[in-house]
C-alpha cells in the first residue's frame, strides 16, 4: 500500500520513509475525542509548520491533512486551544481587549439599554453575566462555538464530500489561524494607537475565510464559493445567539 502521507510503499503498520502510521483513517467522533483528551495541553513538533501552511496554502493543506497527509501537521484542536490561549493571555498582559472583549462589551450595553427601557433587569443581568463569562474564557468560548460554526459551514457546503466533524477540523485550523491575525494586529495596537484601524483584523480575518474555502472546494466557483461562506456566517450568528439563549436557560435552572 502507499503512505497517504509521502506516497511511498508502506508496510501494513507505518511508512518506513515518513514514520506516519498507515492506520489513517477519516476525521471521526473517536479522533476528535482522542485530541482533545490526549494533545490539546501539548506543543509538538509540527506548530510552526503548521502555521506556515495555513498561510501560504491554507485550503490545500488542510484538504490534504484530511485526506491523510498528516505527519507533520499539529492537530487541529490542539492547534485552536494553544492559540487562543496565547491570544488571552497577551491580551490580559498588554490590557487589550479580545474580539469577544468588545462584542460582549458592546452587546451587554445594548441589553443594558434595552431592559431599562422594558424594566427587564433581571433578564439584562443574566445575558450581561452569560456574555462577560464568554469573553473573560476566550480559549474555552472558541472551543464552545466552534461546533456552531462547523454546523453551519457543514450545512452552507452540503453534499460537497466532508462531514460534519471534517467541517470541525477545518474551522478549526481557520479560527486558530484568524487568531494569529489578531495576535498581530493587537500587538501593533501597542506603538499605532489609531482606532480607526481596530476593525481591521476582523475584514482581514474574513478575507482569509474566502481565501482558505476557496481553495478547500476545488470543484466550487467564486461566485458559489463567496455566496456559501455568507451563508455560513449568517447561520453562524443565528446558531450563536441560540447558544447564548440556551445558556440563559440552564443558567436560570441551576
Amino acid at each position: 500500500m502507499n503512505c497517504k502521507n509521502c506516497g511511498n510503499i508502506a508496510n501494513e503498520t507505518y511508512c518506513p520513509n515518513c514514520a506516519q502510521s498507515t492506520k489513517v483513517e477519516r476525521i471521526n467522533l473517536k479522533s476528535i475525542l482522542s485530541e482533545l483528551s490526549d494533545s490539546i495541553f501539548q506543543v509538538n513538533r509540527g506548530f510552526l509548520f503548521t502555521i506556515k501552511e495555513l498561510f501560504t496554502r491554507p485550503g490545500h493543506s488542510i484538504r490534504e491533512y484530511l485526506e491523510g497527509k498528516r505527519r507533520n501537521h499539529f492537530k487541529p484542536i490542539a492547534f485552536l486551544f494553544t492559540l487562543s490561549t496565547i491570544y488571552f493571555l497577551l491580551s490580559r498582559y498588554i490590557d487589550f481587549d479580545t474580539i469577544l472583549g468588545y462584542f460582549a462589551e458592546g452587546a451587554s450595553a445594548a441589553v443594558t439599554d434595552l431592559s431599562r427601557k422594558s424594566a427587564d433587569y433581571e433578564k439584562s443581568n443574566g445575558i450581561v453575566t452569560t456574555l462577560n463569562w464568554l469573553a473573560d474564557n476566550y480559549a474555552y468560548t472558541t472551543l464552545l462555538l466552534l461546533p456552531m460554526y462547523s454546523l453551519a459551514s457543514y450545512v452552507s457546503f452540503l453534499g460537497l464530500k466532508f462531514n460534519y466533524l471534517e467541517h470541525v477540523a477545518l474551522n478549526a485550523y481557520l479560527s486558530g489561524q484568524q487568531t494569529i491575525i489578531y495576535i498581530v494586529f493587537f500587538t501593533l495596537f501597542i506603538f499605532i494607537d489609531v482606532y480607526y484601524i481596530e476593525a481591521l483584523p476582523i475584514l482581514i480575518s474574513m478575507g482569509y475565510t474566502f481565501w482558505v474555502f476557496r481553495q478547500f472546494f476545488i470543484g466550487l466557483s467564486l461566485s458559489s464559493v463567496v455566496l456559501r461562506v455568507i451563508l455560513t456566517y449568517i447561520l453562524y450568528f443565528i446558531f450563536t445567539f441560540g447558544f447564548i439563549f440556551v445558556l440563559l436557560i440552564v443558567r436560570r435552572l441551576f
